[in-house]
């Protein structure tokens, strides 16, 4: 029974199943107890300890970074590798196996069993979370397969197999039964037929691949005595694996017994060679032995037992001196010719059979290789030999001097040789490794390893990449850069790549020593160069810079970056058409970049892409300033939720409570009732929407702006409608290396918007245009789709989109058909949509003054997704709280907010812009995350 050190109190909420399952399993691999509390079926996992863990990847992979098991891989690599492997469990196998079962396995058991080709594990050389989640989740649907599975999928079932016979998975979803067809696929013909025989062949199996794999001690001696236990159940003797009631019969003798001798030594003798177990070799000697003594065999001369008494029987061999010995030596001579010439091993075995027949027939003893003498009398005692005399003591002295300074003469050879060798390795591993520097003698090394402590300041001038197509050739420049590659031509050329930010170059490096450091300096080191400017034959067509090369005179590392990476950066950067043209492609996903987001963010898209992001702000801000507007800052944690209801983050505040701002809406209208006019934030906003779409998070940045207006909140939609363009603009005319860099990774179209008069529908307009010339759009959709789930999908829209009234609510894909009809009907995709219907706004909502149902308020979108929500407050004390109480709003939570417009009021108009869903929109990036440097949603709060 396997011992748990209790790492920490975990307790499991869970229903039962695989999900359950898994978690229990990488428990005992981790050595960490855990009590089950099961739950209703369909509730959500949870793992409690210090705190909550739900979802099943998530609670493995807390497990996991308990303890050092090496549950999540024993590097970077392999934890990449374990973490894609739990990603696709998730979404290909659970969702593939619960929608079409059918048709999903044999892609799933195809897809491992390439896999598993020459491999034990999923990753690396032991079980990881992987195994454990892909072979639980498998585990019934594979057993299904049958006789099928064993002979389709044979990789894939003998992996499946070494996993649930681990002594962990046996305690908690037992061995597979021998009736199983998951076993019954996988056992040999030839295994144990006796009841449990099956696991034992199948647990004996498992106890040689954890041998044959090196596992730990520990994990082999648990396999074994689980063996044992199963023999015991089974009925077999644990030496021989026989069963325990009667050893097994001998074979039937093909044709005669001695042919049967003959076949069954060949057995022994090929499992000796293979070095089988013990128990199964001593079970097949057993059998000759038996065989031997049926046919009449003397077990240790292989002659008939007739022959020993001297007498002869039909069949039997001849007489000795039968044949002579000469004709003995002779075939002996050519069997050692024969293996002296490797030649074939069917015919040095004819030969050999040849051989002990001859002997047979001399009367030779095969094992001696001489004849048998004659009987011959006991010797009297005067013709017994006398005792060997004593050797004498000096000659024995000498000796063994002798000896001992051959011995020594030996041994000090061996560490002679030993110290010669760690001389050699030391001297490869100082050529690699380098020197030590620091700033005051670096000078005096062409390159080394460049510690910086700030112990002094050079007169070292930099140049940027970007700016050196500008310089002349033969100029020497410094650069401080990242190795992004390196390519060892020879022991005495190197070319690399150095890369800054979004610009990168080419570098050659000459000469045996430093070709030799460079070559050592694992790729993202940060590395100081000194070169000089050269013009390249050819374009380097793999560099920003094309017409410039660098050659190097000094290389200095600075900061050495660890041989393996969770990811590789070429792999990263790969552009989305190129997997259109090869699917083999490696292609880093969206979990494991946001989980090594450091390495993620350094790709030349992403290095735009926050570039492009930092434009917004920065445009944004200027826009505002240089129209009147006024900076503010304003509180994150309040003392009730800003805009109502449900989404709201709650944390402890001393000894209440406080909750994150929805929003700055209230502290922008407050600011404005203190007179400052026109003021604007850009600031974190807090939304606790269990939402995971493409463009939701529950922590962004809003661009929030309050302003007065004089007459009508139009003023404000033109200020709102001239700073979009503003922004536009300075993006297409500040940016465009970054936009380039996206492009290139991400293809895009440009946005088109109108540079002055932005289109604007009001709300009745644009559902009209919706219910007329969406179906059309629809219609097509559907004669596209080649899938029976997006046809419904689509046909389900078409229904309620020409059924869609005026004043009801615009969702997510009604704004997507709207843009894409817009951009046929009026060539743009900035938009405004002004007068919603006032049921769908919040209550400090202007109504409409010719029409209460509609309101004064207003949404911008780009490409057909909103990205801006905006109105006209209510500014009137009294009308604010009339309309809150018909609307059923308690405004005691938010008294100070009410108590502002008391004191008199301007009234004012706004919106709230996400930051980052207009870089996303800009862009025409698929997914929100992209734009967020640390993404958080329902399911991550890391990095």
């Amino acid at each position: 029974q396997v011992q748990f050190c209790l790492v920490m109190a975990l307790r499991l909420v869970a229903p039962e199943g695989a999900e359950c399952h898994k978690v229990l399993v990488a428990a005992r691999f981790a050595g960490v107890a855990v009590e089950l509390e099961k739950a209703a079926r369909g509730s959500v996992l949870e793992l409690r300890g210090r705190s909550v863990v739900r979802f099943v990847n998530a609670a493995l992979r807390h497990i996991g970074r308990t303890t050092q098991t090496g549950l999540l891989g024993r590097s970077f690599f392999e934890s990449a590798e374990v973490d894609s492997w739990l990603d696709w469990t998730v979404m290909e196998v659970d969702c593939g196996l619960g929608s079409a079962p059918d048709t999903a396995l044999p892609d799933l058991m195809a897809c491992i069993d390439r896999h598993m080709t020459g491999r034990t594990f999923l990753v690396g050389e032991r079980v990881t979370l992987a195994d454990i989640s892909v072979a639980l989740s498998l585990r019934e649907a594979a057993a299904q397969l049958g006789a099928k599975g064993s002979t389709t999928y044979k990789a894939a079932m003998r992996w499946m197999l070494t996993c649930l016979h681990n002594p962990h998975f046996v305690a908690i979803v037992g061995p597979p039964l021998a009736s199983s067809p998951l076993v019954q696929a996988s056992t040999p013909a030839a295994a144990v037929k006796s009841a449990g025989g099956d696991d034992v062949t199948a647990q004996a199996n498992l106890v040689r691949e954890l041998k044959a794999a090196k596992a730990p001690k520990s994990e082999i001696d648990a396999a074994v005595k689980v063996l044992l236990e199963l023999k015991a159940k089974a009925g077999v003797d644990p030496k021989s694996g026989a069963g325990a009631s009667a050893a097994p019969a001998p074979p039937a003798a093909a044709g005669s017994d001695a042919d049967a001798v003959a076949a069954q030594a060949n057995k022994v003798r090929e499992l000796k060679a293979a070095k089988a177990p013990k128990p199964e070799i001593d079970a097949a000697v057993k059998v000759l032995l038996e065989l031997k003594a049926r046919a009449g065999v003397d077990p240790k001369t292989n002659a008939p037992a007739s022959a020993n008494s001297g007498s002869t029987t039909a069949g039997a061999a001849a007489p000795s001196g039968s044949v002579s010995a000469e004709a003995v030596a002779a075939q002996a001579t050519k069997v050692r010719e024969l293996k002296n010439a490797k030649a074939p091993k069917a015919e040095i075995d004819a030969a050999v059979k040849m051989l002990l027949t001859l002997k047979a027939q001399a009367g030779i003893d095969p094992a001696a290789g001489k004849q048998e003498p004659p009987p011959q009398k006991k010797k009297v005692a005067a013709e017994i030999e006398p005792a060997a005399t004593p050797e004498d003591p000096e000659k024995a002295a000498r000796k063994a001097e002798k000896k001992a300074s051959k011995e020594a003469e030996k041994a000090k050879k061996e560490a002679e040789k030993k110290q010669r060798a760690e001389a050699l390795q030391q001297a490869k591993s100082a050529a690699v490794d380098g020197p030590s520097v620091t700033l005051r003698n670096f000078l005096e090394h062409e390159f080394g390893n460049l510690v910086i402590k700030s112990e002094t300041r050079t007169d070292r001038q930099w140049t940027r990449v970007r700016d050196l197509g500008s310089l002349d050739e033969g100029t020497t420049v410094w650069i401080r850069s990242r190795l992004a590659d390196s390519r060892k031509v020879s022991s005495t050329l190197n070319f690399v790549t150095l890369r800054q930010t979004l610009d990168s170059v080419q570098a050659v490096v000459a000469g045996k020593p430093m070709a030799t450091f460079v070559g050592g300096v694992a790729k993202e080191s940060v590395v100081d160069v000194e070169a000089k400017i050269a013009r390249p034959a050819a374009p380097v067509t793999s560099t920003t810079q094309q017409n410039v090369e660098l050659a190097v005179s000094r290389f200095y590392v600075v900061s050495r970056a660890v041989p393996i990476l969770p990811f590789q950066l070429e792999d990263a950067n790969r552009p989305e058409q190129d997997f259109e043209k090869d699917e083999s492609l490696v292609r880093v996903n969206q979990n494991v970049r946001l989980d090594n987001r450091i390495i993620d963010l350094r790709t030349v898209a992403n290095q735009g892409i926050f570039r492009i992001q930092s434009g917004v702000c920065a445009l944004f801000r200027e826009f505002l300033t240089k129209n009147g507007f006024t900076e503010i800052h304003t509180p994150k944690m309040i003392a009730t939720a800003s805009e109502g209801g449900a989404d709201v983050f709650k944390l402890t505040y001393f000894e209440g409570h406080a909750f994150l701002a929805q929003s700055p809406q209230l502290y922008k209208q407050m600011a404005l009732a203190a007179d400052l006019g026109r003021v604007f934030e850009i600031g974190p906003v807090f939304r606790s929407e269990n939402s995971m779409t493409h463009r939701h998070m529950t922590e962004f940045t809003g661009l929030d702006m309050e302003m007065c207006f004089r007459e009508s909140y139009t003023e404000v939609l033109d200020v709102l409608e001239g700073l979009f363009i503003f922004i536009f603009n300075g993006l297409n005319e500040r940016f465009q290396p970054e936009i380039e860099a996206v492009r290139r990774q991400y293809p895009f179209a440009d946005l088109k918007y109108r540079k002055e008069g932005s289109l604007r529908l009001k709300y009745w307009e644009a559902v009209k245009l919706l219910r007329e010339k969406g179906p059309d759009f629809l219609k097509a959709d559907i004669a596209k789709a080649t899938d029976e789930y997006w046809k419904n999908i689509y046909s389900e829209h078409l229904k309620s989109v020409e059924a869609h009234e005026d004043d009801q609510d615009i969702g997510t894909e009604d704004e997507k058909l709207l843009g894409r009809i817009i951009l046929q009907e009026y060539d743009t995709q900035f938009y405004i949509i002004d007068k919603f219907p006032t049921a769908l706004r919040p209550f400090y909502t202007m109504p409409d003054a010719a029409n209460p149902k509609w309101s004064n308020s207003y949404d911008i979108f780009i490409r057909g997704e909103e990205v801006t929500s905006g109105a006209q407050r209510i500014h009137d004390a009294k009308l604010l709280q009339s309309h809150a109480q018909e609307l059923g709003v308690d405004l005691k939570p938010i008294q100070a907010y009410v108590d502002a417009f008391t004191y008199g009021a301007f009234p004012h108009a706004g919106g709230g812009i996400g930051m980052e869903r207009v870089a996303m929109l800009f862009l025409q990036l698929n997914n929100i995350r992209k734009t967020s440097m640390f993404p958080r949603d329902p399911k991550r709060l890391t990095p």
